[in-house]
């Protein structure tokens, strides 16, 4: 798409997978990530490689310069916005929960179950 503009909202894309995270800033700003490959190959193998409990010390360190160079070369880009920083700025009520029955078809029901027992899932009744 040629626009003059683009933005996005996203929740927490680093929270969720380095993909995810290319896949929406190369729609802000097409190729500054490089190609999808390139990126995995320079950034998130080398930084889930890191991420691992038995990762050498070696893997460790480059994870953390992958991570750094990431951040550096997106930071210009990106305005996050904490949780606590949105509730300071706005009068919002306080979260108000409630749990309401699910009235199901029959065969929807059924359905439902079998779906369950196929996995061993066992609902405790409310």
């Amino acid at each position: 798409f040629r626009t003059p503009h683009r933005f996005i909202l996203s929740g927490s894309p680093m929270q969720n997978n380095l993909k995810e995270l290319w896949s929406l800033f190369d729609f802000v700003f097409p190729g500054k990530l490089g190609t999808l490959p390139v990126f995995m190959e320079q950034f998130s193998v080398p930084i889930t490689m890191g991420g691992y409990s038995n990762a050498s010390p070696v893997q460790v360190q480059t994870a953390f310069k992958c991570a750094c160079v990431l951040r550096d070369t997106i930071n210009p880009y990106l305005l996050r916005r904490m949780k606590d920083d949105v509730k300071a700025n706005l009068s919002l009520p306080d979260k108000n929960e409630q749990v309401l029955p699910n009235v199901q078809s029959s065969q929807l029901s059924r359905c439902f179950s079998g779906t369950l027992q196929v996995y061993g899932i066992h609902l405790q009744s409310v």
